[in-house]
């Protein structure tokens, strides 16, 4: 089958127009309230676009501010942007509003989109801003089946700006071309097999880049989006998997978790339609993931691997078999189709030697163009290696003698205490051996000018409480002494960032204020 990306210009303009001419009437999107078939989702896409470059001027390259409601409208509002040459910028619909007030400054859209109940929440910082609301969306007037006015857009164009957090305490901007999203799409489609058969449920809120993987590269290749607004709730998005005839789960690990319940809700999924899951983003647990493969054993189950720079992913590996007696966690797999990595060390010297660790480099056509207004920034964030442009990571990573890569945490991990070099990914890896743990954070306080580590221990409300003489005696029959924690914490409560990510940062620092509030 002919898909967009064979056409010269590699494009988000026309994202769904193939599909809607072909098979009009075929469900693109729904999310429990309202729902649009392809060729309804054009037809409206093509109405608003003509509204945003006739009555609000938009023009090419403007960027059009999203505060990131959930609901089938932001969809058709997305592919209206594209289809006037703008920028989609997606904000957080729980920022703060002088975190949102500097990305508006930051990028000065032309125009801001969400559901009305937040353009009235962030109407300070708005101000004259011109609004459409998700409820105009819904019920404007359809002028025309086509857009007449739309700007000539290509590949070098820009797409999308995500924010991350950024090391000066103010948001980075994200700026991805159509090109290297679009390349992103055709690579690790070559994985998911998307087509006009298949049905994903987004679960990605639309300020974080797993949005783009989940809703808009299906909608790419075909496939059918609903966009799930409810709580991630095991027995309610399993039957929800069930009654959609879902063929894809796409989830970073805790999400995963959340979704996978006890062992007796997964057994539901036995038998189903789904072919394919993949999930990453963060530490995976292999008990989770063996969990999977023993009540799908036919699933193809990816772990994968990529920063926001890189168009959300960039490196996967699939997971045959569960593996009961894995110490290790599972690699991150190989760069996607066109894309290269390499490590390199502390002197930006490149690794060549297999099992070694240092800092991971992404190269390739799914790169970022830059940070937005960040010329310092941008410059800092690569690296020329052999005549191409690598993506420092921050990543540690090592190789096998297959070529896969092994996550190894972040440059900060590795800690001396007492004269002893110690990567606190270890002590991690050991604690996620325990039967009942879901997730670990290890890290390191100074009490009284002496550095100590201690541990967090996550673990669902349902599992019976781990104790923490129990933690430690496990930790003692794997690592030396110096390498046991001082102080054990184990929670059912575990803090999360608004894209659903387990928010390490907030866990360290309330972690450690309590044992400074304690031991002073």
């Amino acid at each position: 089958m002919r898909h967009i990306f064979d056409q010269k210009a590699p494009v988000l303009s026309g994202i769904i127009t193939e599909y809607a001419q072909r098979t009009p009437e075929r469900n693109a999107i729904k999310d429990g309230a309202t729902e649009y078939s392809f060729g309804a989702l054009e037809i409206l896409s093509n109405n608003l676009a003509q509204r945003l470059v006739e009555t609000y001027h938009v023009r090419k390259g403007q960027r059009i501010l999203f505060i990131a409601e959930k609901a089938s409208e932001i969809i058709v509002a997305v592919i209206a942007t594209w289809k006037a040459g703008a920028v989609f910028v997606p904000v957080d619909r729980n920022n703060g509003a002088n975190r949102t007030k500097f990305i508006i400054d930051n990028v000065s859209p032309a125009v801001i989109i969400s559901s009305q109940e937040l353009l009235t929440k962030f109407a300070e910082v708005i101000a004259d801003i011109p609004t459409i609301s998700y409820e105009f969306i819904r019920t404007m007037d359809k002028v025309n089946d086509s857009f007449t006015s739309k700007p000539e857009v290509v590949g070098d164009d820009i797409a999308i700006i995500l924010h991350t957090s950024g090391s000066t305490g103010n948001p980075k901007g994200v700026v991805l071309e159509h090109k290297s999203v679009v390349a992103y799409f055709r690579a690790h489609n070559l994985l998911f097999l998307f087509d006009e058969e298949c049905k994903n449920i987004n679960y990605g809120p639309y300020h974080f880049d797993v949005s783009i993987q989940d809703t808009f590269l299906p909608l790419y290749f075909g496939a059918a989006v609903y966009v799930y607004r409810g709580m991630l709730i095991s027995t309610i998005v399993i039957n929800l998997l069930l009654k959609e005839s879902a063929t894809h789960v796409i989830a970073v690990s805790s999400v995963l978790a959340l979704i996978t319940g006890d062992k007796d809700e997964i057994q539901k999924l036995k038998g189903s339609g789904l072919k394919v899951c993949m999930t990453g983003g963060e530490i995976c647990d292999t008990k989770l993931i063996n969990k999977w493969l023993a009540t799908l054993p036919d699933i193809r189950l990816y772990n994968g691997y990529g920063p926001t720079e890189c168009n959300s992913l960039c490196m996967a590996y699939q997971i045959p078999v569960a593996d009961y007696d894995r110490d290790a966690l599972f690699p991150i797999g190989k760069p996607f189709d066109q894309m290269k990595v390499a490590l390199i060390d502390g002197n930006m010297e490149e690794i060549t030697e297999n099992g070694k660790t240092g800092t991971l480099i992404v190269a390739g056509p799914q790169l970022m163009r830059e940070y937005w207004n960040l010329p310092d920034h941008t410059e800092k964030a690569f690296f020329w290696l052999r005549g191409e442009r690598y993506y420092i990571t921050g990543d540690l990573a090592k190789r096998d003698d297959e070529g896969n890569y092994y996550f190894e945490g972040r440059n900060d991990s590795e800690v001396k205490i007492h004269g002893r070099r110690i990567n606190l990914n270890e002590i991690r890896n050991c604690l996620l051996r325990i039967e009942d743990t879901d997730y670990a954070v290890v890290g390191t306080v100074a009490v009284n000018n002496t550095t100590s580590i201690y541990a967090y221990v996550y673990q669902s409300a349902e599992k019976k409480q781990l104790e923490q003489p129990y933690i430690i005696e496990f930790l003692r029959k794997t690592l030396p002494e110096y390498m046991i924690p001082k102080y054990v914490f184990v929670s059912s409560e575990i803090i999360k960032t608004s894209t659903n990510k387990i928010n390490e940062q907030e866990i360290r620092k309330d972690v450690e204020s309590k044992i400074l509030a304690v031991t002073n």
